[in-house]
């Protein structure tokens, strides 16, 4: 039983038993009667307030366990800036066994898997921080690197477009997804992305990126095509000598 249902139980019977204790003759429930009559209103009142107590206890031990966990994923995320990813998945692995469900924590473990190389145990936990959070860009950012490093290209392309579907104004993401194309050998889509870039970030870094990827793109395109006609020359040539 988790932490929250056993509080939620708690509180139903304290409140359940308290309502019994009110003044004047309450209706007990047949569980809480004698063979030989009914319960004593002071008894009842002791369980109510055994009951409450307990409801407060729990509730402070599960305060105290949620501040103790996102301590604890705060410095495993400090630590993971900080390039520690050995010692940060020490902790998160900690955080995580106390909060399951916690996207932030699987994703920052899944990344510092990732930069260990640890690529199926970066997978799963990137994978989680997906599905808990699945509108949260830098998940998908996350898992499509992953995805890259076990080779599965598509899958990145997939994350990568649901990415710049959440965030669409972003010339970062619009260029990653362009890179990742190109791994692909889409360089149509590619070539649509990486103008996207431009449109996005006319001036800067970015924007100078994509505008150099969209000439190299255009200038392998045309050796493909010279190379392609030489080759053809060569065998119109070679046909007509052996004629």
């Amino acid at each position: 039983m988790t932490h929250e249902l056993t509080l939620f139980f708690l509180v139903v019977v304290a409140a359940t038993l308290t309502a019994l204790a009110a003044d004047g003759e309450p209706r007990l429930p047949a569980a809480l009667k004698r063979p030989g009559g009914r319960l004593s209103r002071r008894t009842i009142r002791v369980a109510a307030v055994t009951v409450l107590s307990a409801a407060i206890v729990a509730a402070a031990a599960l305060g105290v366990l949620r501040w103790r966990s996102h301590d604890a994923l705060e410095r495993g995320a400090q630590l993971l800036a900080e390039g520690n990813a050995k010692e940060a998945v020490r902790v998160l692995v900690n955080v995580l066994a106390a909060r399951p469900n916690d996207a932030r924590a699987h994703y920052s473990l899944g990344t510092a898997y990732a930069r260990l190389g640890v690529s199926p145990a970066a997978l799963t936990h990137l994978k989680d921080a997906v599905r808990l959070a699945p509108r949260e860009p830098e998940h998908r950012i996350a898992l499509a690197g992953a995805l890259i490093d076990a080779k599965e290209v598509e899958g990145a392309i997939e994350q990568l477009r649901r990415a710049a579907e959440a965030r669409p104004n972003s010339p970062e993401i619009r260029l990653l997804l362009a890179m990742t194309l190109e791994l692909a050998g889409e360089r149509g889509r590619m070539l649509r992305e990486l103008g996207e870039v431009m449109r996005l970030a006319p001036t800067g870094a970015l924007g100078e990126i994509a505008r150099q990827e969209t000439r190299a793109v255009a200038g392998r395109a045309d050796q493909s095509v010279s190379a392609t006609r030489i080759r053809g020359e060569r065998r119109l040539a070679g046909g007509n000598g052996h004629e």
